[in-house]
C-alpha cells in the first residue's frame, strides 16, 4: 500500500502541473518529492509522468489513478474531523459543492432556508467555477453538489435535474422594463453585456440567434455574472441569463423579461456515492428543488 506522503505529492504534482510546485507545498526538496513519486510508480509498476522539456505530463496511467487517490486522500484527512465528531457525538458538518454562477441566486438561499429548519446545522460550502468543480467533487468529501450541465459526474448519483429558462435582465430604470416579454428585435438597439464565465449559457443564446438569423452585438465583456449585474444596475446594459444566478438582493434593482424562444438551462442536484448519510441531506435537497421550481414557474 503506497505511503500517504507520496499519494499527496501525486495529488498535488498532478494539480499543480509541477513536481517544484508540489515539493514546496509539501515543504520537501524536490529530489524527495521525486523519490516520493518514484515510490508510487513502483508501487504500481509503471510511469506516472513523462517529461517534456520542463514539463510533467501525466501518464494515461496517472489519470486513472488520480480521482481514486484523491479519494482516498481526502478521507484520511478527513480521519481527524470524523473522530472528534464521534468522540463528542456530534454530526459532521453539512459539505455542499457548488458552481459558483449558481451560489448567490439559488444555494446560499436554499441553505438559510435550512438553518431555518437545523438552526445547530454546521455548514461547509464550497464554491468552484465549472473547470474546477469537478476535480474538487472528486477529490473532497461532499453532501450535496449543485451545478448546470453539462457536466461529466459518474462518481455522484445525479438525484435531479431541473431545466431553468434564461431571462432578459434590465435595470428597472431601462425602457425594456415596461415591457412584459422582449423578442430579439427588440434588443438589436440595447447595449449586450456578455459573461465569459456562462459558456453554457451564452452558447445557448447563439443557437437561437443562429435559428433566427439575429446577432447580438456585444458591447461589454465580463469575467461573471456577478460583475454583469452590477453593470445592468447601473444601467450599462442588459445580460441574458437564468433566475438562479441572480443574487436576491439585486431584484429590487432590475428586471427579468420573458424572452422568445428563449433557452433554458439544466440545473442538477447530484449526492456522494459514499455510505455517509448527512441527516439534513434529504431536507436540503427538496428545499433546492422546491426554490428551482418557484424560480421556474
Amino acid at each position: 500500500m503506497p505511503s500517504i506522503k507520496s499519494i499527496r505529492a501525486f495529488i498535488l504534482t498532478m494539480e499543480q502541473g509541477s513536481l517544484t510546485l508540489a515539493a514546496q507545498e509539501m515543504n520537501l526538496s524536490q529530489p524527495a518529492a521525486s523519490r516520493l513519486l518514484q515510490q508510487l510508480e513502483e508501487e504500481f509498476g509503471s510511469a506516472l509522468f513523462f517529461r517534456d522539456k520542463k514539463t510533467l505530463i501525466p501518464s494515461p496511467q496517472a489519470e486513472l489513478l488520480y480521482p481514486e487517490l484523491s479519494r482516498i486522500l481526502s478521507t484520511y484527512s478527513e480521519v481527524p474531523n470524523i473522530l472528534g465528531a464521534l468522540q463528542h457525538n456530534e454530526t459532521l458538518p453539512f459539505k455542499v459543492m457548488a458552481q459558483t454562477r449558481c451560489t448567490l441566486g439559488l444555494v446560499v438561499p436554499a441553505l438559510a432556508r435550512l438553518g431555518k429548519k437545523w438552526p445547530d446545522l454546521k455548514i461547509d460550502l464550497a464554491t468552484n467555477k465549472r473547470t474546477e468543480l469537478r476535480r474538487r467533487m472528486i477529490s473532497d468529501r461532499f453532501d450535496v453538489g449543485v451545478f448546470a450541465l453539462p457536466l461529466h459526474i459518474d462518481f455522484a448519483e445525479v438525484v435531479s435535474v431541473t431545466p431553468m429558462t434564461c431571462r432578459v435582465v434590465v435595470s428597472k430604470n431601462s425602457p425594456l422594463a415596461k415591457l412584459k416579454s422582449v423578442t430579439l428585435e427588440d434588443l438589436q438597439e440595447q447595449d449586450y453585456i456578455s459573461v465569459k464565465e456562462a459558456l453554457t449559457g451564452k452558447k445557448a443564446i447563439e443557437n437561437i440567434l443562429a435559428k433566427s438569423g439575429d446577432k447580438l452585438s456585444i458591447k461589454h465583456e465580463v469575467s461573471n455574472a456577478y460583475v454583469g449585474l452590477s453593470l445592468v444596475r447601473q444601467g450599462l446594459g442588459y445580460m441574458v441569463a437564468e433566475r438562479s444566478t441572480i443574487d436576491p438582493a439585486y431584484l429590487s434593482d432590475i428586471r427579468l423579461l420573458p424572452l422568445e424562444n428563449a433557452p433554458a438551462i439544466d440545473y442538477a442536484i447530484c449526492v456522494s456515492k459514499d455510505m455517509r448519510e448527512h441527516p439534513a441531506k434529504a431536507d436540503f435537497i427538496q428545499i433546492l428543488t422546491d426554490i428551482l421550481q418557484e424560480y421556474s414557474a
